[in-house]
């Protein structure tokens, strides 16, 4: 039976993972609040812990590691990029080196579809290049500390995620409200990707990465239909039966967001899962009207 650890178990995905692995095998929580995660995640006490030597003395043999700061959250000003690089990069090198001394069979690590940077079409798949940017650079740094497991002898995975949707959180719960409210539009022209993905198919992604017979290397967390802006927004008015008549020109989110808007809200990415769907994962939600009618 498996010995799990997870960092970021009490975010959006990790809350969820835990629930969906609960019995599975024997679990434990790397968090920087005991207090908060005991009472969040039904876990015992003694198999949560707060820094990265403990954790590693859990003896692990499957890491599931989401942890890190919000890249969306807010604008990235000097500080906020030090809090990024921080909660990924670093805090990342600090695990990895914790668990050389027993290393874990597998760690599936997460990263993201910013790894691609701001990119237009044809859509892309693992085997593109690192794009420009803040974001690719972060990405790129992350995964790299990430892999730096595999000299102990660790089989390692980087799950790149993209716009995670589901109920009360996510990306999600930050625009049901607007929208709700009839405050909804397209963002700049419209024509920029959302790669998306159900929290449902994720949690399906790591189950599906925790048993493959081999690892592989990198993984597009992302639905096999990403979308425009435009549709993003016209699919989830229609889900919510309200009207988007008020779009945000690219100059106004430059204004509002810097480089985190441009990068993030007016340069997303087209992103395929051709990893997963060659080795016939099945998706529970690949369109996105199925993915927000199982969410509203």
């Amino acid at each position: 039976m498996d010995r799990i650890l997870l960092t970021g178990a009490t975010g959006f995905i990790g809350q969820a993972l835990l629930r969906a692995w609960q019995g599975s095998g024997e679990i434990a929580a790397l968090t920087q609040s005991v207090p908060r995660a005991a009472a969040s995640l039904g876990l015992p006490h003694e198999a949560i812990f707060d820094n990265v030597d403990a954790a590693a003395a859990f003896k692990p043999t499957l890491v599931v590691h989401l942890a890190g700061a919000g890249i969306a959250d807010a604008r990235w000003t000097a500080k906020r990029r030090t809090a990024l690089w921080a909660s990924r990069v670093d805090y990342t090198c600090r695990l990895v080196d914790a668990l050389r001394a027993a290393p874990p069979a597998r760690m599936i690590a997460a990263s993201a579809i910013g790894y691609y940077g701001p990119a237009g079409d044809p859509p892309v798949e693992e085997s593109a290049p690192r794009g420009d940017g803040f974001a690719a650079a972060l990405c790129e740094a992350w995964e790299a500390e990430s892999r730096a497991l595999e000299e102990a002898g660790t089989a390692v995975c980087c799950l790149r995620l993209g716009l995670v949707l589901g109920p009360r959180g996510g990306l999600l719960g930050r625009l049901a409200l607007p929208f709700r409210l009839g405050l909804g539009g397209r963002l700049g022209n419209g024509a920029q990707g959302m790669s998306w993905i159900h929290r449902d198919d994720v949690l399906g992604l790591l189950s599906w990465l925790r048993g493959a017979p081999v690892l592989p290397k990198t993984v597009n967390g992302t639905a096999p239909h990403p979308v425009s802006n435009d549709d993003f927004t016209e699919a989830l008015g229609r889900a919510l039966r309200r009207p988007t008549p008020f779009p945000l020109p690219a100059a106004l989110v430059k204004v509002l967001f810097g480089q985190m808007g441009e990068e993030l809200l007016l340069g997303g990415p087209r992103v395929l899962p051709k990893v997963a769907e060659a080795a016939e994962f099945s998706f529970r939600f690949p369109t996105l009207p199925e993915a927000l009618e199982d969410i509203f």
